[in-house]
């Protein structure tokens, strides 16, 4: 099994998207951060297909200056009933096993939506 117990990614959303894809990110900074919460874990069974995608529960996100482009952005997109796209940069903590690490982690075009 591998264990995820903490992730510190910033969030850069997208200015320009393409299809499913963004072309453009903004480059006023990160608008957030996910997440700030702790005591938690998350668990991607042993031996799960690569096609066979884990759902893992919702958390908090800890929003920075919501004035900025970037973010008014997102927050008109997704309430005009559309998704928004974000980037996320930063570490999470896993493990496998007996064994843990510090990952860099690193996503691009995660689709978000408020319903």
């Amino acid at each position: 099994d591998i264990t995820m117990s903490s992730a510190a990614c910033d969030i850069f959303v997208c200015k320009t998207i393409n299809g499913d894809t963004c072309d453009e990110y903004f480059d006023d900074g990160a608008v957030g951060l996910y997440t700030p919460e702790t005591g938690w874990v998350e668990e991607i069974p042993g031996n799960t297909p690569a096609d066979n995608y884990v759902t893992f529960e919702a958390r908090n996100v800890e929003m920075g200056n919501l004035w900025n482009a970037a973010a008014l952005e997102a927050l008109r997109e997704t309430l005009l009933g559309g998704t928004a796209l974000i980037r996320l940069e930063g570490t999470m903590e896993i493990a496998v096993g007996d064994f843990s690490i510090t990952l860099d982690f690193a996503e691009r075009d995660v689709p978000v939506n408020l319903n």
